[in-house]
């Protein structure tokens, strides 16, 4: 959703980073609840937080992948 609005109002890099970093946050970590915000952290880590194989990550990674 955020991915969609950023677009419509204009701010199309913002948009692609955000499609980017959490396409990178799946490949890296995997389909979790909720991820790290901050980047730096994120290297550390083997995992994302809550639980894991959450529908709504897949279904976001579906989309942001077919997204334009």
């Amino acid at each position: 959703m955020i991915h969609k609005e950023l677009q419509s109002y204009g701010f199309s890099k913002t948009a692609e980073q955000v499609k980017s970093d959490l396409i990178t946050l799946i490949h890296k970590l995997g389909f979790y609840e909720y991820f790290e915000a901050q980047k730096v952290v994120v290297k550390t880590l083997s995992s994302g937080y809550g639980g894991k194989n959450f529908s709504w990550t897949a279904s976001s990674y579906m989309h942001l992948n077919s997204a334009k």
